[in-house]
C-alpha cells in the first residue's frame, strides 16, 4: 500500500467548552489517522489561551493513499486540557475529518497548496458542537510503505485506549503485610 505525506498546520480554536472547573485551560492537541494509533502526534499545550488556544504547530503524517479514496479513514483531531497529576488530562472535544474531503479538494490547484479549513469541535460522545478548530494543510507525492518497527510490531495483543494507555488488571497476589493487590499490565513482554 502506498502512503502520502500530510503536513497539517494546527492554527487555533475558538470557543471551546470549558471543562477546568478550578483552572484555566492549557489545551493541546493529538493528532492521528484513525486506522492507525501508532501514527498519533501531539501539539505543545497553549497554558495561556484558555478556552481560545494557539499553537501554529505543523506535523507530518503518513497517510494511506489508496485507503483515503474509499472513504474509510479519517484524520482524528482530539483536544484535551493539561490538569494537575492525580486527575489526569481531560478531553475538551473531537474533531474527524474523512482523508476523502482532503484528497478531494485538492483539485486543480496542484499537490503543493495549502488549504485552509475549519471544522466545528464536537464534544465526546454527544452534544452540540461547541468551538470552532482552524487549520491548514498540505499534501505530498506518494511514498512507500514504511517498514514495521520490529521493537514495536511484536506478536502480543495491543489492548490500547483511544489515548495511548493500556489497562491494569488487579493481581490476586497480595503483599504480605495485608496491602492492596498489585495493578498488572497485561500486555507486557516478558523480561
Amino acid at each position: 500500500m502506498d502512503y502520502r505525506t500530510l503536513e497539517i498546520t494546527l492554527g487555533s480554536a475558538k470557543g471551546l467548552k470549558q471543562v477546568n472547573v478550578f483552572s484555566k485551560m492549557a489545551v493541546y492537541a493529538v493528532v492521528s489517522v484513525s486506522s492507525d494509533r501508532r501514527s498519533s502526534h501531539r501539539t505543545p499545550s497553549d497554558p495561556h489561551g484558555g478556552r481560545n488556544p494557539i499553537w501554529h504547530s505543523t506535523l507530518r503524517l503518513a497517510v494511506p493513499a489508496e485507503g483515503a479514496l474509499s472513504g474509510s479513514h479519517s484524520l482524528h483531531i482530539l483536544l484535551r486540557t493539561e490538569r494537575a497529576c492525580p486527575l489526569g488530562d481531560r478531553d475538551v472535544g473531537e474533531v474527524r475529518v474523512p482523508l476523502a474531503d482532503l484528497f478531494n479538494s485538492e483539485g486543480n490547484e496542484g499537490r503543493r497548496s495549502v488549504r485552509h479549513i475549519s471544522y466545528q469541535v464536537c464534544p465526546i460522545g454527544s452534544g452540540r458542537p461547541k468551538g470552532v478548530l482552524n487549520f491548514s494543510y498540505k499534501l505530498g507525492e506518494r511514498i512507500p510503505a514504511p517498514d514495521p518497527d520490529p521493537i514495536t510490531d511484536f506478536a502480543y495483543p495491543s489492548a490500547v485506549d483511544a489515548h495511548g494507555a493500556r489497562p491494569c488488571y488487579r493481581d490476586s497476589r497480595r503483599a504480605r503485610d495485608g496491602d492492596a493487590p498489585h495493578l498488572v499490565d497485561p500486555y507486557s513482554p516478558p523480561l
